[in-house]
């Protein structure tokens, strides 16, 4: 059972953002769980969301909508293990352009993060159609080649 009460909790995070602070309490009450009881609450939680499923979709949509660099950010660390501020480095580093036909803007809803699917190393920020045709290409570049023979 838990014998420190939340305020005890944040008291040594005082230098801490609020989003960091809450982030470590979560963590240092998780840590005072036992197996059992983070099971019991994991299985709470599915229940509560099979349940209420539309008021959760409801609340995650509305928190994108409030949050949608905190989103973003979230997204990139998950998936390439960048941060938002290293994705408009990069970004910046290329002028604020496409990194293959050097447009300023795409029609898509994001940049993308061109990256290696065998090393996972990001080769640069691409608009929606130059991403497209580097990942229909398969990332091959004898395609892409013969792409270029063909068009000429």
């Amino acid at each position: 059972m838990i014998t420190m009460t939340p305020q005890a909790m944040l008291q040594p995070m005082a230098a801490l953002s609020k989003r960091e602070a809450k982030t470590e309490y979560q963590r240092k009450y998780r840590a005072r769980m036992s197996e059992a009881e983070l099971e019991a609450h994991r299985n709470y939680m599915r229940e509560w969301r099979a349940k209420n499923r539309q008021k959760s979709n409801e609340q995650a949509r509305a928190y994108r909508a409030r949050n949608p660099n905190q989103v973003r950010s979230s997204n990139l660390k998950k998936v390439y293990g960048i941060t938002l501020e290293r994705f408009n480095d990069i970004f910046a580093s290329q002028g604020n352009r496409c990194a293959i036909c050097r447009a300023d803007s795409t029609p898509g809803k994001n940049w993308h993060v061109d990256h290696c699917h065998g090393t996972g190393k990001i080769r640069g920020i691409l608009c929606h159609h130059c991403n497209l045709m580097i990942g229909n290409a398969r990332d091959n570049v004898g395609t892409l080649l013969a792409a270029v023979d063909y068009l000429k």
